[in-house]
């Protein structure tokens, strides 16, 4: 098919010229050149070169485009329920994944995880201990914790009947793997709870047919230290984690002392084949105290 627009080089002169809607273009070259060197090329299309003997008569020259490849980069949004491209769902999305998440320096508080989500303010006024999340203002009038946001720790929601949700402390988000961030109103999805928007986050599974764990030991100012070990393994049909660690620190003042041990756990099973069942089985524990006072 005939092309237009196409933008065509003479290399010897820097003559340019552009195809018309029948794919035609016309040339005034030197009658002093021998030979020319043309070069054809369209946004859409691989570039082309071609090499002309001159012989004072028109040429007519037949070049064939090449379709560029298409590169396509395709994001799933699991918070809104339904596996859907980004592009196609309609609430304003972010998901944080695993560049992002290597990044977190200490993996205590929920402030680390979503400092690059646009629309999401986070105050972690005590190690992890009291955090204030807010999403577009909503929540901005909660003392502590999280309300009117959904919160889902690998689907199960963490919020109480009142859409209250506690600060998070009970993540290991050394072992988080993804987070979704919905921001504005969900409700016809989640209920009253999520009228701000859904935060949901999920940890590894261990379903990549290979068992593997690892720990790690993190040291810091005033005090802190985290101690971390986890395991994971499974298949397609039973895949299950086990992550445990410790937290603890001085604080950087008097009376924020504080530690904590979180034990979580994660099995998910598929019986049979298309079937999509995969519920998830936290337990997470933890502990704070303020020795001196």
């Amino acid at each position: 098919l005939p092309l237009a627009g196409v933008r065509v080089t003479v290399q010897e002169s820097a003559q340019v010229a552009v195809t018309g809607p029948d794919g035609r273009f016309v040339l005034a070259l030197s009658p002093r050149l021998s030979s020319a060197i043309l070069r054809f090329e369209d946004p859409l299309r691989e570039p082309a070169v071609r090499e002309l003997r001159l012989s004072g008569a028109p040429i007519e020259l037949d070049v064939t485009l090449v379709p560029r490849p298409r590169l396509e980069e395709s994001v799933t949004v699991n918070a809104s329920r339904l596996d859907i491209p980004a592009r196609d769902n309609p609430a304003a999305t972010t998901v944080v994944t695993g560049p992002s998440l290597a990044l977190v320096p200490r993996g205590i508080g929920a402030d680390e995880t979503l400092l690059t989500v646009p629309g999401v303010k986070v105050d972690n006024q005590a190690n992890g201990e009291r955090v204030h999340l807010t999403v577009r203002g909503q929540g901005i009038l909660a003392e502590r914790g999280i309300r009117g946001i959904q919160v889902l720790l690998d689907g199960i929601p963490l919020n109480d009947p009142t859409g209250f949700a506690p600060d998070l402390y009970d993540v290991d988000w050394s072992e988080v793997d993804r987070i979704d961030v919905l921001r504005g109103p969900v409700a016809f999805l989640y209920g009253s709870g999520s009228s701000g928007g859904v935060v949901s986050i999920a940890t590894r599974s261990g379903a990549n047919g290979h068992l593997t764990g690892g720990a790690s030991a993190n040291g810091g100012s005033n005090g802190f230290y985290k101690v971390q070990g986890a395991v994971a393994g499974g298949g397609e049909r039973l895949a299950g984690s086990l992550s445990l660690a410790r937290t603890a620190g001085d604080g950087y003042r008097e009376h924020t002392a504080f530690w904590g041990d979180n034990l979580y756990g994660r099995l998910a099973c598929g019986p049979g084949r298309g079937c999509t069942s995969m519920p998830s089985s936290p337990r997470p524990g933890t502990s704070t105290r303020t020795p001196r006072g």
